[in-house]
């Protein structure tokens, strides 16, 4: 759009002469540079799912393993995700003073130590004799300022890649980067799963503190990887600027603002059961290290899988028809969690291999609604406004997950039997409720904000007769004249250029209506 913009208005905008001898070269640099960075970045990520896989996922487990209650397992989850999205408020602000690089290298850095402190609790716990409640309390602590750092530099690697990956190839690039990033996740989260299997009633403390500081030397390794990486120059625009509670006050008026509500309540409903997936498996349902990591292997393969395809379809279709598909899915899931007490109750070698097909179901959906979360910021926003847009949007979805995971370790923790269900299957039951309210009746009220294709010619044209040209201009990328512009004088097409970027917007739609109605069969070639 921005090179659109620049080509309007102005005489000298149509003239070679505005295209400098020395642009040509300076631009094939920073594209190279651009894709080297992409390819960095995928290489980052493979070492943040390093730390995923041998550190993050395996934070409820040690939790368990020093005794935590099903209340500390829900603090676990909630508290860090909200004080995490309270510091994203304050990325902006440390933007005009550090760079983008700057800022990740040291928020991976300090990320990366805080595992120590994580092995610090376990020796506390297995050798110094430290109780289990002060344990799991020092846990909680500590793992809120691990989170904390990593939501913080967010919002900021979030602007920094959108200057990197071109805006039509975002759910392609992501989708790529997704699949490679969580088959080394895979990796790991096996290899830690085999260990701590094998040696749970051995060395378990031993094998929690060898993935753990596996776990900080990727992200160490992801660092230095920010350092490495080319970063565009921000210019932060004071204009562009929006406060907190200004977004606060039109979030209901506003596109953005009501998907953001949309999206933060549905994370809200999901994490009224999610945390307690772990709890279900572990003391319910007597599952080993193996089968826990199994389950969640099959959910991470499963996006692994489809998110290339997610990618795909949201670029063409748009991102939010992909995430209502994924919305309406995502309900079922804790449902059919539910349900897993008649499987277990008919047979209980079952319902593994039931949750190993929900699971599938579960990363398939969740694959493509992070994905057009992602994009659909993406493309409402600039790269300024983007920035803010994820904090925002990241502090009120901490919110939800506070408020969520709270409500079910406050269900969770009743001791009290219905219908034969255990508190852990009431909060499944009312999280599916809570989802399915969120997707069908918060997620309507968004609108898509870009142009896409529809699944059918005559739906197209219908969207057509009511685009205003400006509307239509506003929806076509003039990026390709840019890139041509170079080669005009080569072929002769000074004059077909000029004459094209002179043409009023009636001129041109008059032009693009006549190419339709041929197309469509209505005129005759």
């Amino acid at each position: 759009m921005k090179d659109a913009n620049s080509l309007k208005g102005s005489k000298n905008n149509s003239k070679l002469s505005s295209v400098s001898p020395i642009s040509a070269p300076v631009s094939k640099q920073i594209q190279k540079k651009k894709e080297s960075a992409k390819k960095i970045s995928i290489v980052e990520g493979s070492m943040y799912s390093v730390m995923d896989g041998f550190g993050l996922r395996y934070i409820a487990p040690f939790a368990l393993a020093l005794g935590a209650n099903n209340a500390q397992i829900a603090f676990l989850s909630s508290a860090p995700s909200l004080f995490g999205n309270v510091s994203q408020l304050y990325a902006h602000k440390a933007l005009s003073k550090f760079s983008r690089s700057t800022l990740c290298f040291i928020g991976s850095l300090l990320q990366a130590l805080f595992f120590l402190l994580i092995i610090g609790v376990g020796i506390l716990y297995f050798y110094g004799g430290l109780s289990s409640f002060w344990s799991s309390t020092l846990l909680v602590v500590v793992y809120v300022f691990l989170v904390m750092f990593g939501s913080f530099l967010s919002p900021i690697w979030s602007s920094w890649m959108q200057d990197v990956v071109e805006k039509h190839h975002l759910g392609q690039y992501f989708g790529l980067r997704t699949r490679v990033v969580s088959l080394v996740l895979l990796f790991c989260m096996l290899a830690a799963g085999f260990l701590l299997d094998y040696f749970k009633h051995t060395h378990l403390f031993l094998i929690f503190a060898l993935i753990f500081f596996l776990a900080m030397l990727g992200r160490l390794t992801s660092a230095l990887l920010f350092k490495w990486q080319y970063e565009p120059k921000l210019k932060l625009e004071q204009k562009k600027y929006f406060s907190f509670w200004s977004f606060l006050k039109n979030l209901t008026k506003t596109n953005f603002g009501k998907f953001v509500l949309a999206y933060s309540l549905i994370i809200l409903a999901t994490n009224i059961a999610s945390p307690f997936f772990v709890v279900y498996e572990f003391k319910q349902l007597s599952f080993t290290y193996i089968q826990y990591v199994v389950l969640t292997m099959v959910f991470v393969l499963s996006g692994v899988l489809f998110v290339p395809a997610w990618g795909k379809f949201s670029d063409r279709y748009g991102n939010l028809r992909t995430l209502k598909i994924c919305a309406y899915l995502i309900p079922l899931v804790a449902l059919f969690w539910f349900l897993s007490f008649l499987v277990f109750r008919h047979s209980p070698s079952w319902v593994f291999y039931y949750l190993f097909i929900i699971e599938g179901m579960s990363g398939f959906a969740w694959a493509g609604f992070n994905l057009a979360t992602n994009n659909f910021i993406y493309d409402s926003l600039d790269r300024q406004q983007s920035m803010l847009g994820f904090a925002y949007l990241g502090l009120l979805a901490g919110i939800g997950v506070f408020i969520g995971a709270s409500l079910g370790g406050l269900i969770a923790s009743f001791d009290f039997i219905v219908l034969s269900l255990t508190p852990i299957l009431v909060v499944f039951f009312i999280s599916f409720i809570a989802r399915f309210i969120a997707a069908f009746v918060f997620l309507h009220r968004v609108k898509e904000v870009r142009c896409c294709a529809s699944f059918g010619l005559k739906e197209a044209e219908q969207k057509l007769s009511h685009t205003s040209p400006e509307q239509m201009l506003n929806y076509m990328d003039l990026s390709f004249v840019v890139k041509e512009l170079r080669g005009v004088e080569k072929f002769g097409l000074e004059k077909p250029v000029e004459k094209m970027l002179k043409t009023p917007p009636d001129g041109i739609l008059k032009e693009m209506k006549w190419d339709f109605e041929r197309f469509s069969g209505r005129r005759k070639w």
